[in-house]
């Protein structure tokens, strides 16, 4: 049982650490593409994919 709820906690500080990770990926990107905006004509509402944008 202590085995399992190690893992529990281990479990839900790595999925916490992605959101994380994931939450400031997202705030990154979505940054770059108002970057992009100003230099490409742009229809607001249109939805594009997230890796388009930004060179990696």
């Amino acid at each position: 049982m202590s085995s399992l709820q190690t893992a529990f906690v281990y479990g839900s500080v790595i999925a916490l650490s992605g959101l994380a990770a994931w939450l400031l990926s997202g705030r990154a990107i979505a940054q770059c593409v108002n970057n992009e905006e100003r230099s490409l004509a742009h229809v607001p509402g249109d939805d594009w994919p997230e890796d388009d944008w930004c060179a990696k």
